[in-house]
């Protein structure tokens, strides 16, 4: 059974111009986080996925999807009373015509968090093989920080979903 609830998501920034802003849609919880992640699938209808979950410092889990060719979003695991949903905190970000994108992010327990996926190697991110890319997780605003500036990365651990 699914209950309805509203999210807002805003993109604040990116690095890349092909992203496309994060609109505000109705939550539906479920019962299991794997009918959360298949409604979003459903939801955002592609021939293939991959799916990246995040454990950051002290915050929500996080997703990191790839579709198809080069398509990145990022979005948040939402428990509420028991249930699941997955919730888009990004729009989609085509690396076919760049090499990464950087967005602030608002989750729905408030935090802000900065996060970047890049198909660049960069030693102070999280290789992630199975997205092809490396991924930064910052807690609060860092899209002004000066180039050279090291990111303290929040992600602990990461685990792909897989998809039956």
């Amino acid at each position: 059974m699914a209950w309805s609830y509203s999210v807002v998501s805003r993109l604040v920034g990116c690095s890349s111009d092909s992203g496309e802003h994060a609109q505000p849609a109705p939550l539906k919880l479920f019962d299991t986080r794997d009918q959360a992640i298949q409604e979003y699938i459903r939801s955002e209808p592609m021939s293939s996925w991959t799916i990246i979950e995040l454990r950051v410092d002290h915050g929500p889990k996080l997703l990191i999807t790839k579709r198809s060719e080069e398509v990145y979003a990022a979005a948040q695991i939402v428990e509420k009373n028991k249930k699941v949903s997955v919730a888009k905190l990004s729009g989609d970000f085509d690396l076919t015509v760049g090499s990464g994108f950087k967005g602030e992010y608002t989750t729905l327990d408030g935090k802000t968090y900065t996060v970047s996926v890049s198909k660049e190697k960069d030693a102070q991110g999280t290789l992630i093989k199975e997205l092809g890319a490396t991924v930064t997780v910052q807690e609060g605003h860092h899209l002004g920080d000066m180039q050279g500036t090291v990111p303290v990365n929040a992600i602990q651990s990461y685990e792909p979903y897989g998809l039956n």
